[in-house]
């Protein structure tokens, strides 16, 4: 299965139509609460959140583009991030 877009009438031979939106959802608990509070780095934070389930924007681009929603191009013109699948 390809992942770059293929182009249509419907699309303007672009490969895409519509947006889609990519989430990051970051709940925090205490620990992250007192991580930022304490003023941790950005490892100690990005370790802690996913520990605690957050599912990260670039997972979340990875998932979609194995679903076909979007591609991997897309992602990397967008995020700057490439994404294997």
């Amino acid at each position: 299965m390809g992942y770059s877009g293929r182009g249509c009438s419907a699309c303007n031979s672009s490969g895409y139509k519509g947006r889609l939106a990519l989430h990051e959802v970051l709940v925090p608990d205490d620990r992250l609460r007192h991580l930022i509070s304490s003023q941790a780095g950005m490892l100690a934070l990005t370790t802690a959140a996913r520990e605690s389930g957050t599912n990260m924007l670039i997972e979340d681009a990875k998932e979609k583009v194995a679903a076909g929603l979007t591609t991997a191009d897309e992602v990397l013109r967008l995020l700057g991030a490439q994404v294997a699948v």
